[in-house]
């Protein structure tokens, strides 16, 4: 029993200071959906950069021939060639990406009691500049190696920030207060359903905005914690507890695994100099192969917790379901506008279509599959990172019906 007690003690006094500012303004969490809606345009840039390989059209670093980075010719850089441009905005976008980093660290130190949140504003902050760095020596340098490394970092980058992001928003405090309020009307029976219902939606979050919600109506039709139409029955609730302890699980693996994809699409993208063509093919078919077993993986999670209660999460994990598929179809297309279609040389069109190498068009096929892969992480990542928040809930919920 005193067990009992002193982790219910415990909890309460996390859910103290997970308390939003005392102004009721979510400050953290604008400027955190700020950098994020910055850091993936940077992906997008840079994966231009790269294939266009303009990497190197600047040859010096932190400078822009010569100029200080902020002081380099306007009319020079929007008149000069489309290498320079692109290269030359990819670095002041990554600038602009530091400040709002640094603010960020600010706000949080300002606005947050969470140490462990100020904490992940820091690293993310430290992320920043040292994937800035990575930049300017693969410049310096000109080293493909660090090439790769420079675009295989960015997406950790976006994931940190997803996770502040989530955890920095009105649902990461509302979804313990929904919690309570039923374990309440569960156990003393003093409200009616209708009630539950009203305080329900009266805490519930909406689409990202300004007041710290990020997504989703926070649990279906009003219902308990097991599920759509569900009751509060002791086997109900063991069977959400279970579903939201193998999805926490199940989305993290997941993550990793579009990670190790990301890197997979790195090596093929800076191909190595001394690889083999059996090597590129290994790579290539461990590529695709691994595209399938995400997909599948993807589905049987989203299957698994569309009725878990909550609809932050799975209106997510339909999300990222569509994502996949997408990216699917657009690693298809980068393969074509890259290779053609060396399988069916024989039938009507494919036999007459001729690749452009570095196309307008093509290039943008080929960035939109990188910057698809970082969104399906991030994507993966708020899902593990809610879902973890969830299964804290259910044991906010056992404590307390423990003390």
């Amino acid at each position: 029993m005193n067990d009992s007690s002193s982790t219910s003690s415990d909890v309460a006094a996390d859910e103290r200071n997970d308390e939003l500012p005392a102004d009721g303004k979510p400050w953290l969490f604008r400027w955190t959906l700020l950098i994020l809606c910055l850091v993936w345009p940077l992906v997008w840039v840079g994966a231009l950069v790269t294939t266009s390989d303009a990497g190197m059209s600047v040859p010096d670093w932190p400078n822009t021939y010569g100029d200080n980075l902020l002081l380099y010719p306007i009319s020079t850089w929007l008149s000069g060639p489309f290498d320079l441009f692109i290269e030359h905005g990819h670095r002041l976008l990554g600038m602009l990406v530091g400040m709002v980093a640094i603010a960020v660290v600010v706000v949080a130190f300002v606005s947050e009691r969470r140490r462990w949140v100020q904490a992940l504003a820091v690293l993310g902050l430290l992320l920043v500049i040292v994937q800035g760095v990575l930049g300017g020596m693969r410049v310096v340098l000109g080293d493909r190696v660090l090439a790769m490394v420079h675009g295989c970092t960015a997406p950790i980058v976006f994931a940190v920030f997803t996770v502040l992001l989530v955890a920095s928003s009105r649902w990461w405090k509302t979804v313990i207060a929904r919690s309570y309020a039923r374990q309440s009307v569960g156990a003393g029976g003093e409200k009616g359903k209708g009630d539950e219902t009203d305080e329900s939606d009266e805490s519930d979050g909406g689409p990202p905005s300004g007041d710290g919600s990020y997504e989703g109506d926070g649990v279906d039709g009003g219902s308990g914690v097991d599920g759509e139409g569900g009751s509060d029955g002791q086997s109900g609730s063991d069977g959400a507890v279970k579903t939201i302890r193998t999805a926490t699980k199940g989305w993290w693996v997941l993550a990793l695994l579009a990670y190790f994809q990301l890197v997979l699409g790195a090596q093929l993208r800076h191909v190595s100099m001394a690889a083999t063509p059996q090597q590129f093919t290994h790579t290539v078919a461990t590529h695709i192969l691994l595209a399938f077993v995400i997909w599948v993986v993807c589905a049987i999670l989203w299957l698994r917790i569309r009725k878990c209660g909550e609809m932050t999460l799975s209106r997510s994990g339909l999300l990222l379901l569509g994502l996949v598929s997408i990216q699917i179809l657009l690693g298809l297309a980068t393969w074509v506008v890259n290779y053609g279609f060396p399988m069916f040389q024989s039938y009507g069109y494919p036999a007459h279509y001729l690749v452009h190498a570095k196309s307008f068009w093509g290039s943008f096929v080929v960035c939109g599959h990188v910057a698809t892969g970082s969104l399906i992480l991030a994507t993966a990542v708020l899902l593990g990172t809610g879902s973890w928040r969830v299964r804290y809930r259910q044991r906010f919920q056992q404590a307390n019906a423990c003390a």
